[in-house]
């Protein structure tokens, strides 16, 4: 069972007649993306998001996401323990 977002809804019917077609369409995206992920308790959930191409972002992207923000940065010349010395960025 799947809950469906009505376009007839009275409040959003107001909404887009107070606050435009664009503002409708955004409120709408959010509750089936809502609805989608997590409809039985309606709260927010977290994702990555890729800003530049206006999607979620995929599994391996998220992944080097996590790495660059849980890898220590190194400083130049810092090889001791041998990990990564034929890698290049």
């Amino acid at each position: 069972m799947q809950e469906i977002v009505n376009d007839d809804d009275a409040e959003l019917k107001k909404l887009r007649k107070e606050m435009g077609i664009s503002v409708f369409k955004a409120v709408k995206k959010a509750l089936e993306e809502i609805n989608e992920h997590n409809s039985s308790g309606r709260y927010p959930v977290a994702k990555l998001w890729k800003v530049e191409e206006n999607r979620e972002a995929r599994l391996e992207e998220m992944m080097q996401c996590m790495l660059e923000k849980t890898t220590p940065k190194r400083r130049k010349g810092d090889n001791t323990d041998g990990q990564n010395a034929g890698c290049t960025k």
